[in-house]
């Protein structure tokens, strides 16, 4: 799914919302965006409470952009540099 202009202190960058099922989880993805992205910002999304709802994913967002050698390294544009690492996030 994509949002346009929800960030707009953020426009310049990519924003990566990770639903993580564990701590162990996150650790992993954010040595690999620390590997492949500028991370200009980082937080927790806040949630509201359910009872109903026992194990809740823990959320966060990441405002991102390619690191330009990683970018270059991989031959690829932009956006399809982009793409494959959030397939890789997403495996």
């Amino acid at each position: 799914f994509a949002g346009y202009g929800i960030y707009p202190e953020y426009r310049d960058q990519y924003a990566f919302h990770v639903f993580y099922d564990s701590s162990e989880a996150r650790v992993k993805t954010e040595a690999f965006l620390d590997r492949h992205f500028d991370v200009v910002n980082l937080s927790r999304i806040p949630i509201r409470k359910n009872p109903r709802i026992t194990d809740e994913p823990l959320i966060w967002r990441y405002f991102v952009n390619p690191l330009p050698t990683k970018l270059q390294d991989s031959q690829l544009d932009e956006r399809t540099f982009v793409a494959r690492c959030v397939i890789n996030i997403n495996d």
